[in-house]
């Protein structure tokens, strides 16, 4: 569990009207309709000193407090209490500059501690909350976000041994779905609970060969199957080499945070990994003489006895105390089942009864698709992109929808929660932003093994492209988006779901949010260039507009395999139109014509979540007063800005709400006359 441990016991108590002790003589407070507060200076009996705003008594707009004991505060005040931007120097040496709100750190602001560890990010009532990023004492460093002073929710975490930790916390522990990367290039990707490994995963070796199963508080746990490294460690090596050349040969020291040990011993599995390696050479020299095997089994030993430092986990799986068996074929594939990390037995899979599997599962035509890499032709050939396999998986331009998911969420949290931690400034004028903001499409590579920029992950490598991302973060900042509440609803661990009825005559593909502020939608290349040629008029609009129904965008992005001819994913960000705390009892599709436009009753009484069509619209709803004007007005301006864009094909979607129960069924029968627009 981390713990952080500040360099003061408490933030300085805000000041009221008796607490610091007046000097002798002082004038009676202002009277209360004073137009406003008097730079005053004062020195107190306790021998604390102010100078600036003063009013009723009190410290109030900008001014500069000193204790006696050599702490200062200098910024914005508000009734006796730090309130605005202010800068805090504690007599230890500490410092913040910050926002501040009813004399607590609360906002956006930097500190540093007397031991050089530093942290800018949000804050929340005096403790770390939102983005943000900490450089520790001894060289660790977490970028992610954080509650009540500890990280949870998505986060990076590298140790100054260039270990490296990406994915879910919770109160300062990995939990949720994670990737460890070991500088000696190990890893594993998968499921995590209080620190261990917990749920499934897979766990990579140095030499490429994977175990994927479940595990239990760091340990095998039940069944799951062993794959060889036919390609004797290319891509772990490679890894592996990488993260030696960011560091050299650093190592830990200093004030290491308590659980960076911990978890970095939880998560190897050294004595499982020298027994799998010992066997696969073993395998290899079937054919060798007794001498050679002995000399390639002290090797393997030797070799074994060199990976990372780890928690003990039961004794290791020595070959030796294995019961007499035939060697599996060096192709085998292993079934093994394991209890509290200990193999209990197992038994081999070739590689060709998998391939009759998946052979027997796909067809003749999809396994030729596999092999050739026709799977991607034939799908545009026949102009559909989202295809589910039976296994029941979603495949969109023969990319996994989960693999997507996890790219999407990997690019959103660099484009938006790196750029907030080193602009902390928010554009908040549309005249601040110039013409290259607008065409402006940064790339980035999103290496599986993780760089300086990007974290380790357990997609395939890809590049991702973000447009025009100055301009979209202003118009989050206009719908009143922060920064950390966007990452925690689009990126945290199970925060988008695919939806279950993707593509329509579109042939797109949908994720919402878990909190149902957020759907993204995969769009064309034409679409995408088409937003971005109305990018600087919708923006227009939006700000002339701030009650538009025009769908408000949030980001436009785009995802492209590093390896491979697979096809490029775009993505748009936009808000769920019908997020509300009220719960909607029908949704209506309105367009304004008659052609097509209706549901089958048939469908419509199966699924009560379905969308309904002009034709499906009954009944008059009468709005509240005042309201029918405005939003007559409203639809006059967004269908004016539509049609100066060229723009024909929208609709007008509907959210109703019955108010109580029984409307409902007055509705059903005709004679409900009410509806209430809620903003």
């Amino acid at each position: 569990m981390i713990r952080i441990e500040e360099p003061w016991a408490a933030v300085r108590a805000p000041i009221t009207g008796d607490a610091p002790a007046k000097a002798a003589g002082e004038p009676a407070a202002a009277a209360a309709h004073s137009p406003g507060p008097k730079v005053k200076q004062r020195k107190f009996a306790n021998g604390d000193r102010y100078i600036g705003g003063w009013q009723n008594g009190l410290p109030e707009g900008e001014g500069k407090y000193e204790w006696s004991d050599g702490s200062s505060y200098e910024g914005g005040w508000k009734a006796g209490a730090k309130h605005g931007v202010g800068r805090y120097i504690w007599n230890s040496g500490a410092g913040y500059q910050g926002e501040w709100q009813s004399g607590c750190m609360h906002g956006v602001g930097a500190f540093e501690a007397p031991d050089g560890s530093k942290y800018q990010g949000g804050w929340k009532d005096d403790l770390k909350h939102g983005l943000g990023k900490k450089v520790y004492a001894n060289g660790d460093t977490y970028e992610g976000l954080w509650a009540q002073g500890k990280p949870d929710g998505p986060g990076r975490y590298i140790w100054v041994d260039y270990n490296e930790y990406d994915g879910e916390w919770r109160q300062g522990r990995m939990s949720g779905q994670g990737t460890f990367v070991w500088k000696t290039g190990e890893r594993y990707d998968g499921e995590w609970k209080d620190g261990q490994e917990d749920g499934v995963g897979v766990f990579t070796f140095r030499d490429g060969s994977t175990y994927s199963g479940f595990w239990r508080s760091g340990k095998k746990h039940g069944v799951g199957i062993y794959r060889p490294g036919l390609s004797a460690s290319k891509s772990g090596t490679a890894a592996s080499d990488s993260k030696r050349s960011i560091g050299a040969s650093t190592t830990s020291g200093g004030n290491r945070p308590a659980f960076a040990d911990t978890a970095a011993a939880a998560a190897a599995l050294p004595d499982e990994a020298a027994a799998e390696y010992l066997q696969q050479q073993r395998t290899a020299q079937n054919g060798r003489s007794s001498a050679q095997k002995a000399a390639t089994d002290a090797a393997a030993v030797q070799g074994a006895a060199q990976q990372p430092a780890t928690q003990q986990q039961g004794q290791p799986e020595q070959p030796s105390q294995q019961p007499q068996q035939q060697q599996p074929p060096a192709d085998s594939i292993l079934v093994k089942e394991y209890r509290e990390g200990k193999l209990v037995r197992q038994f081999p899979l070739k590689t060709q009864m998998l391939a009759q599997v998946y052979s027997a599962l796909d067809g003749p035509a999809a396994a030729s698709a596999r092999t050739s890499g026709s799977g991607d032709r034939t799908a545009s050939s026949s102009g559909k992109n989202v295809a589910v396999t039976p296994l029941g998986e979603m495949v969109y331009k023969q990319r996994s929808a989960y693999e997507l998911l996890q790219q999407l969420q990997l690019g959103i949290r660099w484009s938006v929660a790196s750029r907030a931690l080193r602009d902390s400034q928010t554009t908040s004028d549309p005249g601040d932003l110039d013409a290259e903001d607008f065409t402006a499409t940064p790339k980035q590579d999103f290496p599986r093994s993780g760089s300086r920029v990007t974290p380790v992950h357990p997609a395939e490598d890809f590049v991702w492209k973000d447009y025009a991302p100055a301009v979209f973060r202003f118009l989050r900042h206009l719908s009143g988006t922060h920064p950390s509440a966007y990452v925690a609803s689009l990126c945290s661990d199970q925060s988008l779901r695919l939806l279950a009825c993707p593509g329509g005559r579109s042939g797109a593909m949908f994720y919402a949010t878990a909190d149902e502020r957020y759907i993204v939608k995969t769009v064309t290349k034409s679409e995408a260039r088409l937003l971005m040629q109305l990018l600087p008029s919708y923006m227009q609009h939006v700000v002339q507009q701030p009650g538009t129904l025009v769908t408000k965008f949030h980001g436009l992005h785009r995802i492209e395999p590093m390896q491979g001819n697979r096809r490029k994913v775009r993505f748009v960000v936009m808000s769920n139109t019908l997020c509300t705390g009220l719960p909607i009892h029908k949704r209506f599709d309105l367009k304004g014509s008659t052609a097509g436009r209706s549901t089958p009753a048939e469908a419509a009484e199966a699924n009560r979540q379905l969308v309904l069509k002009d034709l499906d619209l009954h009944h008059c709803y009468k709005l509240q007063d005042g309201i029918s004007g405005r939003l007559k007005a409203q639809i006059v301006a967004d269908t004016a800005f539509l049609c100066a864009a060229g723009i024909m094909d929208y609709s007008l979607l509907l959210g109703v709400h019955h108010k109580q129960p029984q409307q409902q069924q007055q509705q059903q029968n005709g004679d409900g006359r009410s509806f209430a627009l809620h903003d």
